[in-house]
Order: structure tokens, then sequence, then C-alpha cells
């Protein structure tokens, strides 16, 4: 029985939801835009307009969970 699997583009990392948000956590842009939904061109220009705050550990930038709990009470009023 042969397998059928859809290709992997290169340089494409699959991040996974993360499955329970810790309020005391950071976290990277690519699990914030896996728990925000969206596309990480959107997380940059969120970062850039300023409607997404981050803090930066060295040359690393992390979102806090209470920016993710903000953004999604936000979403879920609209």
């Amino acid at each position: 029985m042969s397998e059928s699997r859809i290709p992997r583009r290169a340089g494409l990392k699959r991040v996974t939801r993360p499955p329970v948000i810790d309020p005391n956590q950071r976290y990277t842009l690519a699990e914030t835009h896996a728990v925000l939904g969206q596309s990480h061109v959107k997380t940059f220009r969120d970062i850039k307009r300023g409607t997404l705050q981050t803090i930066k550990d060295g040359r690393r930038r992390y979102v806090l969970c209470s920016e993710l709990i903000r953004r999604s009470r936000l979403g879920a009023s609209s």
C-alpha cells in the first residue's frame, strides 16, 4: 500500500501550538504566530506597528504570554 505524502517546502519548520498557555512564560515568534493562527509576516507587521509587544533577550525576541492573552481577548471581542 503506497503512502501519499505531501512534500514539505524547504526551509519551513512545523511548529505545533503549545498545549497549555502558561501566563508566566515567554514564547518565540514562531510559537507566537502558531498560537495566534496568523502568518509570520502578519506577526512581524504587528510588532513593527506596535500592536504586539515583545521583549529582547540578547539577539532573540520573545512575546510574553500576557500579551498573547490580551491579543486573544481582543480577537474574541471583535
